[in-house]
């Protein structure tokens, strides 16, 4: 769900923390590394929720790289990133760091088997459409493989089952099964990539003897393969004209550290792989020489530009604390009062409160009416409870079921079980009455839950220019769960300094970013208020917001694990985007609403 992008964010980066690697979320489907960072595709609101399994399993796959392989060794060997004893070592050191992973990374280990038991699905569909020589290696690959580390991911090796191997070269990998699972208990870094390089060279050198016709001369539709230094070799293997034996040799030596006598067969050894092989075929496709690991699952291309939003990196996101006196990716200007806040309090007093009942008399008035829906109730015949005296004639029948009915229980309403985050548009446009009426409201809100003890979380959202200077949701907290109380000339103030801030309102990434810390809460009831007068429209440029805004509040509505409930301030646009909604256009309709939202979310009485 969209919904969990933060959570992704804050799992890829703590994963890659134990690297020590960053993250970037950049505008590309490919997951890649260069050894100090980790380059990410941007979640937008058409990234599915698999495509965020996979962002987490492949950072959780390069940082294995990381942790166990070593590049040294794989420089050493000078290979050609695209020959197919790189393409074979490179899958067999992703089996050992993976297992590697596995056994000490729960999370690791289950999102890896279900992301790769899709993709090799995937592979062995295109397979069957293109049966070339690569792709049927590719497979009987897999399959062995999937078998040897079948302990570790069940689902993977389920999958492969359905395909059946050629015999003839399962023969030659089972052979070697042995040999792959050593290589998945080497924690070294160097001794383990050296293994499982030596294991693709002898696995191939074998395959090359024992599968000629299978695997020896023309791709289908190729032509002539090319050795590791471009000269074209015939199926024989033998040189075209103008290369020299000496440097023959020095080729063989490259590849595979021993000479290549002459006239010896062309063997599967020094096929080549073209992209389009390595698109189809790899689960982690070697790019731009730095193969082996420094990329990660391949996605499917989506277009990434006009007409997409993609969810800011939280670490981006500008968060004030007021309470807490601090701002994260912003100055200290956040904090600072101006003459204009002090303008925002005078005309809030003058315009505003004298219209207002007081919190006092509201919050008794809510008080009253919760009393009447929380009664404790008895209920009466139970089988387990306190012993009803009036009851136990029953012991004397032999009637089961009737005769064990002799007690009773106490069932105590949970109406205050509930938890409440309200979200406050502090945008450009809400300047004036409606920025007045926002603050009522949460006042009144906030002086009920003070005095009912119901946990709120009170929070404006605009946006600006973070410490990256690129434009971020603002993020302005009013009031924290952690806040057990926050005065109402506080909250009056708070509300005035962020009142200097008011620009755009991307509201679906501040939804996500108040959803991810509200389902963190333990009530029995999550309850989202979003006060709003209009539609998203960020600082920059706003293509797909609305729908990336409509998304969000779909998958809550739809999870009913949160209730949202959005409060039109003078504007109907919440009865467009919120299935549940009401609309304030003056001071005196606000404690009616609120009373009537109080009534429908916490005591969950009516629609």
């Amino acid at each position: 769900m969209l919904t969990n992008g933060i959570e992704v964010q804050k799992y890829v980066r703590a994963s890659a923390g134990r690297a020590g690697l960053s993250v970037v979320f950049e505008d590309t489907n490919q997951p890649r590394h260069d050894g100090k960072t980790i380059f990410l595709p941007r979640i937008t609101y058409k990234t599915t929720d698999e495509e965020l399994r996979h962002l987490m399993a492949s950072t959780d796959h390069e940082v294995a790289h990381d942790r166990f392989s070593s590049f040294d060794v794989l420089k050493d060997k000078a290979l050609d990133a695209n020959g197919m004893l790189m393409f074979v070592w490179n899958f067999l050191e992703d089996s050992r760091v993976n297992v590697i992973e596995a056994q000490e990374y729960k999370g690791f280990k289950e999102n890896w088997d279900e992301c790769g038991a899709t993709v090799v699905d995937s592979i062995f569909t295109k397979a069957k459409k293109e049966p070339t020589t690569v792709s049927k290696l590719v497979t009987d690959l897999i399959h062995w493989e999937s078998r040897v580390s079948s302990p570790y991911f069940p689902l993977m090796e389920s999958i492969t089952s359905r395909f059946t191997p050629r015999p003839e070269v399962i023969d030659v990998l089972n052979n070697f099964s042995d040999r792959l699972d050593t290589c998945h208990k080497v924690l070294n870094k160097e001794l383990g990539t050296a293994a499982t390089y030596q294991l693709a060279y002898d696995i191939l050198t074998e395959l090359g003897e024992k599968c000629k016709k299978e695997l020896g001369g023309k791709e289908e539709g190729k032509g002539k393969p090319e050795d590791s230094k471009g000269t074209k070799t015939d199926a024989e293997g033998k040189k075209e004209e103008g290369a020299s034996k000496a440097t023959e040799v020095g080729e063989e030596k490259a590849e595979g550290g021993g000479e290549k006598p002459e006239g010896e067969e062309y063997k599967i050894i020094n096929v080549k792989l073209d992209k389009k092989d390595l698109e189809k075929f790899s689960l982690t496709m070697p790019q731009d020489g730095s193969p082996m690991g420094k990329v990660g699952i391949n996605f499917e291309p989506v277009a990434i530009g006009e007409g997409t939003w993609d969810l800011t990196d939280y670490d981006k996101f500008i968060v004030v604390n007021y309470p807490k006196h601090t701002v994260t990716n912003g100055d200290s200007e956040y904090l600072k009062a101006t003459l204009k806040t002090r303008m925002f309090i005078d005309e809030y007093r003058s315009r505003v409160v004298p219209k207002l009942i007081s919190q006092e008399n509201f919050a008794q008035q809510v008080r009253r009416l919760i009393q009447i829906r929380a009664k404790v109730q008895t209920q009466y015949g139970t089988k387990r409870g306190k012993l009803d005296q009036s009851r136990l004639s029953r012991i004397c029948f032999d009637a089961p079921g009737f005769n064990e009915r002799v007690f009773k229980q106490k069932i105590e309403n949970k109406t205050l079980d509930a938890a409440i985050s309200v979200l406050v548009d502090m945008s450009g446009s809400m300047n004036g009455d409606k920025a007045y009426y926002a603050l009522a409201s949460t006042l009144l809100l906030n002086e009920v839950c003070s005095t009912l003890n119901i946990p709120v979380e009170i929070i404006g959202f605009s946006d600006g220019y973070n410490g990256f200077r690129e434009v971020s949701p603002s993020m302005f907290i009013y009031k924290g769960f952690n806040d057990l109380k926050v005065s109402n000339d506080a909250l009056t103030d708070y509300f005035s300094l962020s009142s200097n801030f008011m620009a755009g309102n991307p509201d679906g990434e501040n939804i996500i970013w108040m959803h991810d810390r509200l389902i963190k809460r333990k009530e029995k009831k999550k309850i989202l208020v979003v006060m709003s007068d209009g539609s998203p429209a960020a600082s920059k440029s706003s293509y797909g917001l609305e729908e990336f805004t409509h998304k969000v509040i779909r998958e809550i509505e739809a999870a009913k694990r949160v209730d949202i409930y959005g409060l039109g301030l003078c504007s109907r646009s919440v009865r467009y985007y919120y299935k549940h909604n009401d609309v304030v256009n003056s001071p005196e309709e606000i404690p009616s609403k609120l009373i009537s939202l109080i009534e429908r979310k916490i005591i969950n009485h009516g629609s």
